[in-house]
């Protein structure tokens, strides 16, 4: 069996919905935290709202994969983040092509941002929605703030994680 990367937890829905709610303390926005399948019921908003979802459905054991959903206002930007930079799961992508309105585009990360199994999924799930709602890209966030090898990144977002809470 495959073991976690070190000293790093994985953190459950509650600790994701308690930092998110730091995080948007000045910006009014929709946030959640939620399975796969309660994601596929379509019941956020269609502009302004951050998702963190994991790839288990509410039926399922184990720790599953954060992954991030993010869209600012009228932007016409729909941001997704893996950080496994795994192909957009299908039914997703339907999904967030349901709420497109004209002009509307989506954003993903092109280059994988941790180990394979290591529990920092959620931790930068956080990191880039924490940069996002200042107002940087995807794109910004993981070109000056990410692109290093995967220990430096899990020392970036661990400690932006602490400040958090």
């Amino acid at each position: 069996m495959a073991q976690l990367s070190r000293r790093i937890k994985p953190l459950c829905t509650a600790e994701l919905l308690n930092a998110m709610k730091r995080i948007n303390v000045h910006n009014k926005i929709y946030f959640d935290v939620m399975s796969y399948d309660r994601l596929l019921q379509n019941t956020f908003p269609q502009n302004n709202f951050a998702i963190i979802f994991n790839t288990l459905n509410s039926f399922e054991q184990g720790l599953g994969h954060w992954c991030l959903l993010y869209k600012a206002g009228n932007s016409n930007e729909f941001t997704y983040l893996d950080s496994l930079n795994a192909n957009i799961h299908k039914q997703v992508q339907i999904l967030i092509e349901s709420k497109f309105q004209e002009g509307d585009y989506l954003i993903t990360n092109t280059v994988c941002l941790q180990k394979s199994y290591s529990a920092i999924c959620g931790y930068i799930c956080l990191f880039v929605l924490n940069w996002l709602v200042k107002g940087y890209s995807l794109n910004e966030i993981i070109k000056y703030k990410l692109l290093r090898n995967f220990e430096e990144i899990e020392n970036e977002v661990l400690q932006n994680y602490l400040e958090l809470i």
